[in-house]
């Protein structure tokens, strides 16, 4: 019988992985490049956690599954909500409906939650609001988890450690989680019965911002993986594939380009004239309060505010996010464009509450923008590497796309931070990781001439992973997803 395991491991990259592989640290990782069968995947634009994970569940772009970042814009309203299962439009690879009689067992999935109905198990991840939620299908197992794992939690959230004071605690928490995950999983693969099997471990990705240049501590994560990849590698049987991939990889970043404070002096984006209350909300940060509250065992308070429009004033003002303190200091009635999460977004009339950019004038605009932006440089070099139209790359339009991505050039991050400095290059201090568009793959398989096709397949996309599992689970394909089978 055909089975499937997807190992999901976010934010690695191959830049990592190879230099590893050569001074002898990553065994397994390097049995599978000795074989060919570790590739380079390209990601989503931009490379983001939530539309690269949708669409590698789902097989399909950002524009027809319709989650493009952490977080939308909530209708007519620059108030912004994060993104829930709901959201998305497109099935992930499980509720398929020529899916519905292979068993599925979906461990620590981001942006799945609240979790749907399926025939299996799963639990959600990143983007859950804390391990006391309903985060599991059935809706028991999660006693099943309490009670054998006390351990495991569904993602490790980094906004709760401060990475410079606190690192070893939080690096004791990252290792903590990412073994309970990995025993849950050992031990689901071996006592119950499955026909794909995924997980995603998502502390790669946390590490890799707050010490990418730490080479011990990235090469002591990527061994713990390297074990993970191998048991799994050892275990699988005859009849099964083993896929394992990320997301999106990672770069080095020294420098914060505020994309806002430049559309502000291009007389792009107006600021209103500051006051008493933008000085308290500059003076109170508002992830020290998000902690405080953690500390006294409000963590779901945090999630209510963020989810209730009744407390929207609160979430305006003392989210974690600094530029959503500054976001509602804008003169919208004299602003053409602004920046926000990750996304170039034109304040146009009849879309935002008060636009004031007509759709006539939308494209002028744009092109406009992208050209000036492209001619932007920092310590003598280009800024920006490219940069994408919404209709370049998205095969569908709401209310919710994006209309410009920026993909800035090496050692750079786009910030939607905004103030009244007069500066938009600034050094970044608090990470120096930042998502990069290559990402990896490998294909294994214990019959070499079932990996014939991949080892010569080129431009891999993560868009080819939810065509591939149904491949080799022997599911009919349709015609609905933007990749390829693998093999």
């Amino acid at each position: 019988m055909a089975k499937v395991v997807f190992l999901g491991v976010d934010g690695a990259t191959l830049d990592v992985v190879k230099p590893l592989i050569k001074n002898g640290d990553l065994p397994n990782f390097k049995r599978l490049l000795k074989s060919k069968y570790l590739k380079k995947l390209r990601s989503t634009y931009p490379p983001s956690s939530p539309p690269a994970w949708n669409s590698i569940f789902t097989g399909v772009n950002p524009g027809k599954h319709g989650i493009y970042d952490f977080v939308k814009r909530k209708h007519n309203s620059y108030f912004i909500e994060p993104v829930f299962s709901e959201d998305r439009k497109a099935p992930f690879i499980w509720e398929i409906p020529s899916m519905k009689k292979k068993k599925t067992i979906a461990l620590s999935i981001p942006f799945a939650y609240p979790p749907r109905k399926l025939n299996g198990i799963m639990t959600t991840g990143l983007g859950s609001p804390s391990k006391e939620s309903d985060f599991t299908y059935p809706a028991d197992f999660k006693k099943y988890i309490t009670e054998n794992y006390p351990d495991f939690d569904i993602d490790f959230e980094e906004h709760f450690f401060d990475f410079h004071n606190e690192s070893e605690k939080a690096l004791d928490k990252i290792y903590e989680v990412t073994t309970a995950q990995f025993e849950l999983a050992k031990d689901l693969f071996t006592n119950r019965k499955w026909d794909f099997l995924t997980i995603v471990f998502r502390s790669t990705d946390v590490i890799q911002h707050y010490f990418f240049n730490n080479k011990k501590i990235i090469k002591r994560y990527y061994q713990q993986m390297d074990n993970v990849v191998g048991w799994f590698m050892d275990h699988v049987d005859r009849d099964t594939y083993l896929i394992t991939a990320s997301d999106h990889g990672f770069r080095e970043v020294r420098t914060k380009f505020l994309i806002n404070n430049w559309l502000k002096s291009q007389g792009y984006l107006n600021l209103q004239a500051p006051n008493e209350k933008e000085s308290f909300t500059k003076i109170i940060d508002a992830g020290v309060i998000e902690k405080i509250l953690f500390k006294l065992g409000f963590k779901k308070i945090i999630w209510l505010i963020k989810r209730s429009p009744l407390l929207e004033f609160v979430a305006k003002h003392f989210l974690k996010s600094a530029r959503t303190n500054y976001f509602f200091n804008i003169d919208w009635e004299d602003t053409k464009a602004y920046f926000l999460s990750s996304f170039l977004y034109v304040n146009q009339k009849s879309r935002e509450p008060s636009g004031i950019v007509s759709e006539s004038e939308k494209n002028k605009l744009l092109l406009e923008l992208k050209r000036k932006l492209m001619k932007l440089s920092h310590k003598g070099k280009p800024a920006i590497k490219k940069i994408l139209l919404s209709d370049q790359i998205y095969t569908a339009q709401t209310e919710h796309t994006p209309d410009m991505i920026i993909i800035p050039n090496d050692h750079i991050f786009v910030s939607g931070e905004v103030n009244h400095e007069p500066q938009f290059f600034q050094k970044e201090l608090n990470r120096n990781g930042e998502h990069a568009v290559d990402g990896l793959i490998s294909v294994y398989h214990k019959n070499s001439q079932r990996m014939t096709k991949f080892i010569s397949k080129k431009n891999l996309s993560l868009y080819d992973i939810a065509p591939s599992v149904l491949k080799m689970l022997k599911v009919k394909l349709s015609s609905e997803f933007d990749g390829s089978p693998l093999i």
